[in-house]
């Protein structure tokens, strides 16, 4: 896991404006082969990279499905869970606030949160830069039939 993770930071360290300007084609390479994007209104782009032949069945089970975040200033995820993925989150650049159950947790670069299948959670960027942060699943959260394992959580207003 430490080389997908060493290997997307590396990408950014690298080529940061221009990933961030849509070059997406500048994450693949020794890992990757290539790439989906889901870009939203609010802020927010989701890069779903898939794994080179062969890759996938050296990673662990909580590792088989990686995802980049890319949120702007303000930008959050919505409250939501997964009925079927686990994630674990790595910030890369940016800080903000994991929201994971009732806690409420402060993160910024190298932060790591796990976020357990069926529990409500947010990402919420509270900074001025863009947040970036790679998401590691053992299901995926963009599945292969296009439908989405994200439910959304509606709060009484």
């Amino acid at each position: 896991m430490e080389t997908i993770i060493k290997d997307i930071s590396d990408a950014f360290n690298a080529n940061r404006d221009r990933i961030l300007n849509g070059e997406y084609g500048l994450l693949l390479g020794r890992c990757f082969s290539t790439f989906t994007v889901l870009e939203e209104e609010q802020g927010k782009k989701v890069i779903t990279l898939m794994y080179n032949d062969g890759i996938a069945e050296t990673m662990p089970k909580q590792a088989q499905h990686v995802d980049v975040f890319i949120l702007d200033a303000g930008a959050s995820l919505g409250e939501h869970f997964h009925e079927h993925a686990t994630a674990e989150i790595t910030v890369l650049f940016g800080r903000g606030t994991a929201h994971v159950g009732p806690f409420r947790l402060k993160i910024g670069p190298a932060s790591e949160v796990l976020f357990q299948s069926s529990v409500i959670h947010d990402v919420r960027n509270k900074s001025p830069e863009t947040m970036v942060f790679i998401s590691l699943q053992d299901n995926p959260i963009i599945q292969a039939d296009g439908k989405i394992d994200y439910c959304p959580v509606l709060r009484a207003v």
